[in-house]
């Protein structure tokens, strides 16, 4: 394992640390293979070098439980959208579910070890829905399980891993069985010995409140409330994603994406859970933007998912001006520094 310059990092080599995005979620987990996509990714986080793993170590294999709750662990309590106590307690719990399950273990390290897409994306889901529960659950034990049961929803993803990650459009036989995914993850959890009170939601997750989702067309109260979570979750974390064909959306962007799908996708108490709940960025929080200067979170503006900044000098430390991003139209913050 050594530290490289992301300009001298060699293709396949192995990621040795999480890479994290500018909202506190996982962008890329440890263990997995660098190649261009991967690499343009981290350099566009700002980040000039990044620990690797010589192609040849034997890390992070199949049936290496620790090594996929080591990545686990290290997301819940890095992210900014609590403090590492809070994600300690929640990491803790998951920790004894899975060590006692191993078919969900075993579906963790599958997921991590066959397409960390997914893996990570499971993960963000996992730590959103628990954020914006955080402040109305107020038992736990019962919080943390919601964090554990939202972190294995999308194992139904691996029954179906040449569909999600074929290159180009879909057939309409390939996109009916994409479609099939909740149901084969409904099933796969049955299997791990769960019960239908605590999955029944996992089927639930790309129904749309019109009615226009899938794989059942539910519609409005019949679809639950995690259901629902799970879902503007998702939409939050695909748009905030990196991809090579185009920058991640800012927060308060995908917000604005978000609010057009009241009524449509999301009902309206699940938009005012997301807006009132989900806050990224936390105050005194450093933060490097985009021109590449320094500043501190001072407070959330009115949009909540772009704060107010001060502008640091990093030889003085003395504040030289004050930013309220969700009003600028040239500055963003490029990564997180410090929480």
């Amino acid at each position: 394992m050594k530290i490289m310059e992301i300009k001298d990092i060699p293709h396949f080599s192995r990621l040795g640390q999480n890479i994290y995005r500018h909202d506190g979620l996982l962008a890329l987990p440890r263990g997995i293979t660098l190649r261009e996509k991967e690499l343009e990714e981290i350099k566009y986080y700002g980040i000039d070098y990044t620990i690797v793993y010589d192609k040849t170590a034997p890390i992070g294999k199949e049936d290496d439980t620790s090594f996929t709750l080591n990545i686990i662990e290290s997301a819940f309590l890095k992210t900014s959208l609590w403090n590492s106590i809070f994600g300690e307690e929640m990491y803790q719990y998951i920790h004894r579910q899975v060590t006692k399950n191993r078919k969900v273990a075993k579906l963790l390290n599958k997921l991590r070890t066959a397409d960390s897409y997914s893996f990570a994306h499971c993960i963000n889901i996992s730590l959103m829905v628990t954020s914006l529960l955080q402040k109305t659950v107020t038992d736990n034990n019962v919080l943390a399980n919601i964090a554990y049961i939202t972190l294995i929803h999308d194992v139904g993803r691996l029954k179906l891993l040449d569909v999600f990650n074929k290159k180009g459009q879909l057939t309409s036989e390939e996109y009916e069985l994409l479609r099939s995914h909740p149901v084969q993850s409904y099933h796969m959890l049955k299997k791990a010995g769960f019960i239908d009170a605590e999955i029944m939601f996992v089927v639930e997750t790309h129904e749309k409140y019109n009615g226009k989702g899938y794989p059942y067309n539910l519609r409005g109260e019949e679809i639950s409330n995690l259901g629902q979570l799970v879902l503007i979750s998702d939409v939050y974390n695909a748009l905030s994603s990196f991809r090579p064909h185009r920058d991640s959306y800012l927060p308060h962007i995908v917000l604005e994406m978000i609010e057009q799908e009241k009524g449509k996708a999301f009902g309206r108490d699940t938009v005012e859970t997301f807006k009132k709940n989900f806050e990224p960025y936390k105050k005194s929080m450093l933060v490097l933007l985009n021109n590449n200067e320094l500043a501190r979170v001072k407070n959330i503006s009115f949009s909540r998912l772009l704060p107010v900044v001060e502008i640091i000098d990093e030889e003085t430390g003395i504040t030289k001006g004050v930013v309220d991003l969700s009003s600028s139209k040239e500055l963003r913050i490029k990564r997180i520094v410090s929480v």
